[in-house]
């Protein structure tokens, strides 16, 4: 059986628990910001040392991935800025601005990774063989640490219901799949004389990152288009059926805005009720809602006499 001490409590809260999705993000951000910039140092110089165009692609690739994450950080902190005059919602639609911006990022990395790898075919060059073990440990380590990376992401971004860690954590994935990308290449090359194979693998990743950038700006457009959550409404529906007050359920449009959900209803009531039972009703289902869906911010509910 496994034993926690009060350090690994600690640590674990430090760095999975906190008060709002505002939070998470900034640390989420630092944390990246910090890795990809040592890691950037690091690869460049063994790609600089190896004279492979693919490793070098894959350094700047990274610092990419450094820059997106201080994107989330400046997002994140003008999101966390309270209602004021001008915004009675919030400043939350920064969060999907800034996680719809890094996506259209990455859709602009693939093009480029895509146009670095045709180049990378058209170009003679050679691989410097004495320095070739120390950048497949440098690959590698890298390799499990962008895995962390994206999988810390990923967490807080799922935990949390936060757009800006999850599109980050995607940046991290595809970062671990081109290093990935490279170590292949270069054993290939090394072990069974295959010219170029880096460029071709690089080809073939940068397609990935388009189609993936390309579906994280779509997604994002839907949400600040203001797409309505299906599932989320069915949800809220399953759990206005245990109210046996209300009588009809309808026009259940739930928004999201900044990791929060803006929920607008209505429910039939009967004809004969009296208004400050209608009015109790309407609060018990509103703190319900927010009791069993935490991401629910606001909930306007419109009585109707049936």
């Amino acid at each position: 059986m496994t034993r926690y001490t009060n350090n690994d409590r600690k640590i674990w809260n430090i760095l999975f628990k906190f008060k709002d999705v505002r939070e998470a993000e900034k640390a989420e951000a630092v944390v990246s910001i910090i890795i990809n910039v040592a890691l950037w140092v690091i690869r460049l110089i063994a790609g600089i040392l190896l004279n492979s165009i693919a490793l070098i692609t894959d350094a700047w690739h990274g610092l990419s991935d450094a820059l997106t994450s201080l994107g989330v950080l400046i997002f994140s902190k003008i999101a966390s800025k309270p209602p004021d005059k001008e915004h009675p919602f919030g400043h939350g639609r920064a969060a999907d601005l800034g996680s719809f911006l890094i996506g259209i990022m990455l859709f602009i990395i693939g093009f480029y990774f895509l146009y670095d790898g045709i180049q990378g075919l058209m170009t003679e060059r050679e691989i410097v063989y004495s320095y070739l073990g120390l950048s497949l440990i440098v690959t590698v380590i890298t390799i499990f640490i962008k895995i962390f990376n994206y999988l810390y992401a990923q967490k807080l971004g799922k935990d949390y219901n936060s757009n800006l860690c999850k599109t980050d954590a995607l940046h991290h994935k595809l970062d671990a799949l081109v290093t990935a990308v490279v170590v292949v290449g270069l054993s290939m090359y090394y072990f069974f004389n295959i010219p170029k194979m880096d460029s071709i693998l690089t080809i073939f990743v940068s397609s990935l990152i388009i189609y993936e950038g390309g579906e994280t700006v779509y997604g994002i457009a839907n949400i600040l288009m203001d797409k309505n959550f299906e599932d989320i409404s069915e949800e809220i529906k399953s759990i206005l059926k245990e109210f046996k007050d209300i009588e009809k359920i309808s026009d259940i449009r739930v928004r999201s805005i900044g990791s929060y959900y803006y929920v607008e209803l209505n429910i039939s009531l009967k004809k004969d009720m009296k208004l400050s039972r209608a009015h109790e009703i309407s609060d018990k289902v509103e703190d319900e809602l927010k009791k069993r869906i935490p991401q629910i911010l606001e909930v306007h509910i419109h009585e109707e006499p049936l």
